[in-house]
């Protein structure tokens, strides 16, 4: 409001002033704000990235790096407290003559459907995982050999009935499954897939589209389809 020069410069200067760092603060705030939603879609998309590394893209299920992460971790605890622990191999039975009758689109059919059906039998808690190929297992944390049968019963009964529909066509399909729980000569998890395995085999001999439990070790035998 004065005439003078000086007081008008220095009115200027302290509107200047105030006119820049408002700004400069608004651009901070933007700078910010820009910075935190980057950080924060870093993290989704890590946090992505992280779970695909870790799921089964044909299945949805746990992949095999997924599973034996965490059944590592279930195994060991259970061995330390003393607890019952127990798993579930399952296999789908002839898949080699799905895919060459059908085509491997069919097969993957296949595949998703005894998915589905391992889905809805699994309970909270349980683990279950696609290994690889037509091989699936289930993990029971605390779960006894008894309740390990009873859920491959279900599971086997349930796929029997439930047939991949692939261009109007069904295509029934068996599972044949292996049972072991832990115990003093199972106490780590590849021991007790080892096992499983074994019993798994079992049903293969047997005549397949049922559930076996654990016969003693049988290393280095081949996979009967």
């Amino acid at each position: 409001m004065q005439n003078d020069m000086l007081h008008r410069g220095m009115a200027f200067g302290g509107i200047l002033y105030i006119t820049m760092a408002s700004r400069a603060t608004k651009l901070l705030n933007e700078f910010l704000s820009r910075s935190y939603r980057l950080a924060h879609e870093l993290d989704k998309a890590r946090a992505v990235a992280e779970s695909t590394a870790r799921t089964d893209v044909l299945t949805g299920l746990r992949n095999r790096r997924a599973f034996y992460e965490q059944g590592e971790a279930v195994v060991q605890n259970a061995t330390r407290s003393g607890r019952s622990c127990a798993a579930v191999m399952i296999d789908i039975d002839r898949f080699k003559s799905i895919n060459d009758r059908f085509g491997h689109a069919a097969g993957d059919e296949v595949i998703k459907s005894l998915a589905t059906v391992l889905k809805d039998t699994v309970r909270d808690g349980e683990l279950a995982a696609r290994l690889g190929g037509e091989e699936f297992v289930v993990l029971l944390p605390e779960g006894s050999s008894a309740d390990a049968e009873a859920l491959a019963e279900r599971i086997r009964t349930r796929a029997e009935a439930h047939a991949a529909i692939v261009d109007s066509t069904e295509i029934a399909f068996t599972v044949s499954l292996g049972v072991a729980s832990r115990g003093d000569d199972c106490a780590t998890l590849d021991a007790l897939i080892a096992f499983a395995d074994s019993a798994l085999y079992a049903s293969k001999e047997g005549g397949r589209n049922k559930v076996s439990v654990a016969p003693p070790r049988n290393t280095g035998h081949p996979l009967v389809e």
